[in-house]
Formats: structure tokens, C-alpha cells, sequence
């Protein structure tokens, strides 16, 4: 009985242990900012790219009517929301529930944000006057975008 109760305590003392050290990551500061302020800052970023990427693919899709001013208007701040982006994912920031894979060697997430977010400047700066060349960027931009969640989010 005895070897069960030692048995059973080192145990409760190594989840205890362990609890701890993944405690200390939530809580530890990083360049200035907590795991939840880092948190906070991705998924903020991520909410002004959804919701400026939306009227867009929209328009794309031909579910609204094709309106270059609003194109205009839209890509330039979908080109000013990525831009956060790569700092946020920096291997200073914490992962917290982001995939750790992003930060391991040889990783192509640093790559493939920096693709993205250059192609939203493109969108931005050369923004496509005919319905045609607008969808084939859209199609590029949302690929980027299922590419890197199939590797890195899914």
C-alpha cells in the first residue's frame, strides 16, 4: 500500500512540476508583452485581414458587383493590416497557441508570410482595373492563404 501512495504522489508532484513550467510560458515576459497581449496582437491582426480580404473576395466571387474604388479602398487596407504580421512571428514571440512548427528550422512560415504580404501590396499598389486580372490576384492571395493554413494552422 505504501509503494502505491509513493508511486501515486511522485506522480500528482511530476504533473505538478510539469503544470508549472507550461504555466510560466503564459505568464513570462517577452520583448515587453505578455503571451496573451502576443495572443491578442495575431488574432486582432488576422480579424483586420478577414475583414478586409471579405468585400474583396466577394467582388471576386461576383457576389457584388465589380467596383474598383472599392478595391482601391479595400486592398490598401488589407495591405495595411499585414503588415504587423511578420513581427507577431518573429521567434522572440511566443507560440502560445499558434503551430510551434513556425518557429522550427528549416520552417517556410517566415517565406510564405512574406509572399503574402506582398501580394497584398501589389493588389494595393497596382490595383487591376478589369474583373479578370482582379480575380486571378484574389486567387493567388486566397491560395497563399490556404497554403500556409494547411501547413502551419490546420
Amino acid at each position: 500500500m505504501n509503494r502505491k501512495i509513493s508511486i501515486i504522489t511522485i506522480g500528482l508532484l511530476a504533473m505538478i512540476g510539469l503544470s508549472d513550467l507550461g504555466y510560466q510560458h503564459y505568464t513570462q515576459e517577452t520583448d515587453g508583452k505578455y503571451f496573451r497581449e502576443w495572443h491578442s496582437l495575431r488574432t486582432d491582426s488576422f480579424k483586420e485581414v478577414r475583414r478586409n480580404f471579405s468585400p474583396l473576395d466577394d467582388m471576386a466571387k461576383e457576389r457584388i458587383s465589380f467596383q474598383p474604388e472599392l478595391i482601391k479602398k479595400y486592398s490598401a487596407n488589407l495591405a495595411k493590416a499585414t503588415q504587423p504580421l511578420p513581427s507577431q512571428f518573429e521567434p522572440k514571440a511566443p507560440w502560445g497557441d499558434a503551430n510551434a512548427s513556425i518557429w522550427s528550422e528549416g520552417s517556410e512560415f517566415q517565406s510564405m508570410m512574406a509572399e503574402f504580404v506582398a501580394t497584398t501590396e501589389q493588389l494595393s499598389e497596382e490595383t487591376p482595373d478589369d474583373l479578370k486580372r482582379f480575380q486571378d490576384t484574389l486567387h493567388t492571395l486566397r491560395n497563399q492563404c490556404i497554403e500556409c493554413h494547411k501547413k502551419y494552422k490546420d
